[in-house]
């Protein structure tokens, strides 16, 4: 080994040192791993980290937190979650005063901050209570020091008003977000809803960071948002809304969307309809399937065919000699469909 490392200088590499520490500590019979697991899973966590580690967290707004909003407060929350999952006597405690259970944050999970903090301030008055016991008074007593300055940092943390003032605040901020991620990653047909929740998303924030102590935070936050949007979004959502009826009713139109926007009918946004025209180009075989489309689309927006989109409520999407007809509001998907839309049958409208 000596021999070898006069050209690869190991000695000279801390991770080396590490490494050796490590085998010391481990139990006997310990066996190095295979070359092929070293190559493959071991470097595959490494390339993992190194990523982790690497990465600009305020990117990563659809998975987790907000990074952007200070993290301080998120970072105490965690502390508390882990010291109680890393010590066993402090959650039996724990659990006798909760019928809930604390949640870790979890790499394979969406919102998993959003979750964690949620829980933890469903779990306040069982952690609060959990502090005062003299079963962990006593319990906090042992162990070594830096047990016990956890374990008092802790208690500061359950004990402070401004710690769960904060916890409430990211919450509604972050609330929508999760709302809809939940809602994409349901059962049933998504496609024709995504577009609009997303606009109402990103309004929804406006309204709560106005009386929000992290509403300076707005333009970051909206940033970030339309960024990743713009990387996410595909002229199927424009598609999909733009065919789904319940758009174009007269009270919603009418109706101020979240943030104070006006909506419009889908057929009139320019940005919309750019993805209308995009999809149909990308769905039509030919330049002949592309007029088609174009015109049978145009065809919905005239008393010729199908109800009267601009001037009809809900109801008449249910009634009468017009209640099939070539879109149903509650279900708008064309993929896998060689159909055209003057020849699709959607399902009766009277059923769920």
């Amino acid at each position: 080994m000596c021999k070898w490392d006069t050209v690869q200088c190991l000695w000279l590499n801390p991770q080396f040192h590490e490494m050796v520490s490590a085998i010391n500590k481990a139990p006997p019979g310990y066996k190095a791993p295979s070359s092929e697991k070293a190559r493959t899973v071991l470097l595959d966590e490494c390339a993992r980290d190194v990523k982790r580690l690497t990465i600009n967290p305020r990117h990563m707004v659809y998975t987790r937190s907000f990074y952007c909003i200070p993290g301080k407060r998120l970072k105490r929350g965690k502390m508390v979650v882990k010291f109680f999952l890393n010590h066993t006597q402090a959650l039996a405690i724990f659990r006798d005063n909760s019928k809930l259970e604390l949640l870790k944050v979890a790499q394979t999970r969406f919102a998993s901050h959003y979750i964690l903090l949620k829980r933890l301030k469903d779990c306040r008055e069982a952690l609060a209570t959990t502090v005062v016991l003299n079963s962990w008074r006593e319990w906090a007593k042992q162990g070594d020091e830096n047990k016990k300055k956890a374990g008092e940092l802790v208690v500061q943390t359950i004990q402070s008003e401004s710690f769960w003032i904060n916890v409430d605040h990211i919450l509604a901020v972050t609330k929508p977000i999760f709302s809809l991620i939940k809602f994409c990653d349901g059962d049933g047909p998504r496609m024709g809803e995504i577009y609009e929740r997303m606009n109402n998303m990103v309004g929804e924030i406006k309204d709560v960071m106005k009386d929000n102590i992290f509403g300076e935070f707005y333009p970051e936050v909206e940033k970030i948002i339309l960024a990743r949007w713009d990387k996410m979004t595909i002229p199927l959502h424009c598609l999909g809304f733009a065919l789904t009826p319940r758009f174009y009713d007269t009270r919603y139109i009418e109706a101020l969307a979240p943030g104070g926007q006006q909506r419009r009918a889908p057929n009139l946004d320019k940005e919309v309809m750019t993805g209308v025209i995009d999809a149909f180009e990308r769905i039509a075989e030919n330049q002949e399937e592309d007029d088609l489309l174009r015109k049978q689309f145009g065809n919905l927006f005239s008393h010729k065919k199908g109800p009267p989109l601009h001037n009809n409520g809900l109801d008449s999407y249910k009634e009468g000699p017009l209640k099939k007809w070539d879109m149903n509001p509650e279900s708008t998907n064309l993929e896998g469909s060689t159909s055209r839309l003057e020849d699709m049958q959607w399902e009766n409208l009277d059923k769920e």
